[in-house]
């Protein structure tokens, strides 16, 4: 039976009154360097704060593990 490590990263976001406004650009960037590094990604949610209005999203990885 395969075993993993895994990894979270946070990406946080910029909120304007109700709404919130992530950098694509550099969140795209990590997905690609993790990705090249043998993580797959597993899950990516937020964490949100009052009203709904997100504050946080974070990526979560696992790649097997190296005997």
């Amino acid at each position: 039976m395969p075993r993993y490590e895994y990894a979270t990263i946070a990406f946080d976001t910029t909120a304007f009154l109700i709404r919130s406004k992530l950098d694509h650009g550099r969140f795209n960037e990590k997905l690609n360097e993790y990705g090249q590094d043998g993580w797959e990604l597993v899950n990516v949610f937020d964490m949100n704060r009052g009203e709904g209005v997100t504050f946080e999203v974070v990526a979560v990885f696992k790649r097997p593990m190296v005997s």
